[in-house]
């Protein structure tokens, strides 16, 4: 007997969105992997310290490679699939995809950064600022302690270029840290992938009390395993903006000339007035 083909779709779907969800699984495993094996091509060495977890195993650069590129791909792979999932009616829960990627940024902030070392800069910026002086004027080269000596060129000779908010942040991180480099980095990685979250819940809540379009929310954010290695895993300052302007759009939203017409009000903030 032939399945009608609303079933059979929905049967397709469902086979999709395993794919998408098992290839992001072990893209984003692959990519917290690297992290954990420790200083390479791909990971900063780290002074000693409690957090983030990692060994010291100097994996090849060869290696490294193949593990991310392995991971892009299947990010790649994940995200399109997931897309042509949800066209064939695939519907996971949004909440539970929303809580995945949660828990994955969650992890990839427990170990090494992966695949820039940005965030050795925004530990001596931070170094800086809670020394008292202006990291908008000293360079890190000025300084001869473990922090300085982390930055790698040419943010070794470059004076802070993040704004105030950022800067305050991350000398709120060193403190936190007791000057510790490897635990600041760590903290500024945690910080970095909460603000990634949020910005995630927010778009979850934009977009209203549809299904479709919470799940759509999740897999162009939140859930993203592209975005999640880029971002998180990374552990890039980008985060703090883009939760920011989430927010400033959230609020938007319930603002008087925010809606189609002018003289219209626009929709309440999924948060309430």
């Amino acid at each position: 007997m032939t399945q009608p083909a609303s079933t059979a779709l929905l049967s397709d779907g469902t086979r999709l969105g395993r794919l998408a969800m098992a290839a992001a699984a072990v893209a984003l495993g692959l990519v917290a992997l690297t992290g954990v094996l420790g200083p390479s091509a791909a990971v900063v060495p780290l002074p000693p310290g409690p957090f983030p977890l990692g060994a010291s195993l100097h994996p090849s650069a060869w290696l490294v490679t193949l593990l991310l590129a392995a991971a892009v791909g299947l990010s790649v792979i994940a995200t399109a699939t997931g897309w042509a999932a949800l066209r064939k009616a695939w519907a996971p829960s949004p909440s539970r995809l929303l809580a995945a990627g949660i828990v994955a940024a969650g992890l990839l902030a427990a170990v090494p950064p992966v695949g820039g070392a940005d965030v050795l800069s925004y530990a001596a910026y931070g170094h800086i600022a809670d020394q008292g002086r202006d990291p908008y004027a000293v360079r890190p080269s000025s300084l001869t302690d473990p922090f300085a000596r982390a930055v790698e060129d040419p943010w070794r000779s470059t004076p802070s270029v993040y704004g105030p908010l950022a800067t305050a942040e991350q000398a709120l991180v060193v403190r936190l840290s007791r000057s510790n480099p490897r635990v600041a980095v760590g903290l500024l990685d945690v910080v970095n992938a909460a603000a990634f979250a949020a910005a995630g819940w927010l778009l979850f809540l934009l977009a209203g009390g549809d299904d479709d379009r919470r799940r759509r929310a999740v897999l162009a954010f939140g859930g993203n395993p592209v975005l999640l290695f880029a971002v998180v895993a990374g552990a890039h300052v980008d985060a703090l903006a883009v939760v920011a302007v989430v927010g400033a759009l959230g609020l938007l939203g319930g603002r008087p000339g925010a809606g189609a017409r002018g003289d219209e009000e626009g929709p309440e903030p999924p948060w309430g007035r």
